[in-house]
C-alpha cells in the first residue's frame, strides 16, 4: 500500500514503465465513477458522457501539476443525483405493488449501462425498491418496518455520503489512480495509515479496548478486549449503545448517526485522560447510563506473530 499516488510513473511487472498518460487518465476517471457508483444507479449517462468529455484525457494533466478539482467536481454531480435518488425513493415508498406481476431487476448492475435519462432512472429505482420488498416479504418480514428500513437505509446513505470530509473523497480519488496500476494498491489517508499502522504494525493503541461496529445509525460495543479499561470496569456489555462522548469534565456530544471513525477518533485518546460514555444498556434499552473510563494502551496480543520449533527423531 503507498501513501501516496501522484507519482508521474510507477513499475509495473508485465510491461516495465508505465507512463501516467490519457490512456491511464480514461482508467482513472472510470475506476472513480465505479467507486462512487458501482452499481450504476445514481449517475445518469449523459453525467458520464459529460465527464469523459471534460477529464478523460486531462487527468493525468492534472495529477501531474497537483490539482485534485476533477475529483470534487465530479463529487459534487454524485452528491446532486443521490439526493434526487432519495427523494425517488420516499415517493416510491409510498406506491404500491403488484408481486403478482412478471418483472426483473438486475442486482449487480456494474457491468450495465447508467439510466439514459430521469424517467429511466425513476424506473429502474422502482425496480429496486420492489426488489427489496419482495426479499422482506420472502423473509416474512413486517411491511411497515420494512419500508421504514430501507427509506432510513437510503436516507443515512445520503447524509453519509455529504458527510465525507475531504480527505476521505481525497482517498477514493487517489485509489482510483492506484488501481490503474494496480488493483491491489490503496492510496490511504493519513487517518488509514494510523490505522494500518494499529491493526498491522504496532499492533497498540491508546484507548478503552473495545471493539465498535455500525449499526442502523448507532455505534454499538461489539466485544470487549481482555485487560482493557472496558473490561476491567464491567460496566460496558457487548449490545450496548454508545449515544455520546465527552473528554474529561468537557459536554457530551451527540454521536447517534455519526460515522464510526469519527467516534473512535473521540474515545481514542492519550493514555492515562478521561473518556465519558453515554450509553443505552442491551438489557435496558428503555434507559441511559453514563460512565467514566481512562484511557489505557491495548496491546491485540492474538495478532502478534508467532513461531514454534518441533524437534522430531527418526526413531
Amino acid at each position: 500500500r503507498s501513501g501516496s499516488s501522484t507519482s508521474r510513473r510507477v513499475r509495473s511487472t508485465s510491461t516495465g514503465i508505465r507512463r501516467l498518460d490519457d490512456i491511464v487518465s480514461n482508467g482513472f476517471l472510470t475506476n472513480y465513477l465505479n467507486a462512487l457508483d458501482y452499481n450504476h444507479m445514481i449517475f445518469l449517462q449523459t453525467d458520464v458522457d459529460n465527464f469523459k468529455a471534460k477529464y478523460g484525457t486531462k487527468l493525468d494533466e492534472a495529477t501531474r501539476s497537483g490539482s485534485v478539482a476533477p475529483c470534487f467536481q465530479i463529487f459534487d454531480v454524485y452528491l446532486d443525483r443521490l439526493e434526487e435518488r432519495n427523494i425517488l425513493v420516499q415517493k416510491v415508498l409510498k406506491q404500491e405493488f403488484d408481486f403478482s406481476e412478471d418483472d426483473s431487476f438486475v442486482v449487480a448492475r456494474n457491468k450495465e449501462p447508467w439510466p439514459k435519462d430521469d424517467l429511466d432512472a425513476a424506473k429502474l429505482w422502482r425496480q429496486r425498491i420492489k426488489y427489496e420488498l419482495l426479499q422482506a416479504r420472502l423473509a416474512k418480514e413486517k411491511p411497515e418496518e420494512t419500508i421504514g428500513l430501507i427509506s432510513r437505509r437510503y436516507i443515512r446513505l445520503e447524509k453519509t455520503m455529504k458527510e465525507l470530509e475531504r480527505g476521505d473523497i481525497l482517498q477514493l480519488y487517489l485509489t482510483s489512480l492506484a488501481h490503474t496500476y494496480d488493483p491491489h494498491s490503496d492510496y490511504m489517508s493519513p487517518q488509514e495509515a494510523t490505522n494500518f499502522d494499529i491493526q498491522h504494525i504496532s499492533l497498540s493503541l491508546t484507548g478503552i479496548g473495545a471493539q465498535l461496529i455500525w449499526d442502523d445509525g448507532y455505534t454499538k460495543i461489539k466485544d470487549l478486549i481482555p485487560g482493557g479499561p472496558a473490561a476491567i470496569s464491567k460496566q460496558l456489555r457487548p449490545g450496548d449503545k454508545i449515544v455520546a462522548v465527552a473528554q474529561g469534565s468537557g459536554e457530551p456530544v451527540d454521536v447517534i448517526e455519526m460515522p464510526l471513525n469519527k467516534v473512535v477518533e473521540m474515545i481514542r485518546g492519550k493514555k492515562g485522560t478521561e473518556v465519558r460514555l453515554t450509553l443505552v444498556p442491551a438489557k435496558n434499552p428503555d434507559s441511559k447510563k453514563t460512565i467514566s473510563l481512562v484511557r489505557d494502551e491495548i496491546k491485540f496480543k492474538e495478532q502478534f506473530a508467532k513461531a514454534r520449533v518441533y524437534d522430531f527423531s527418526d526413531d
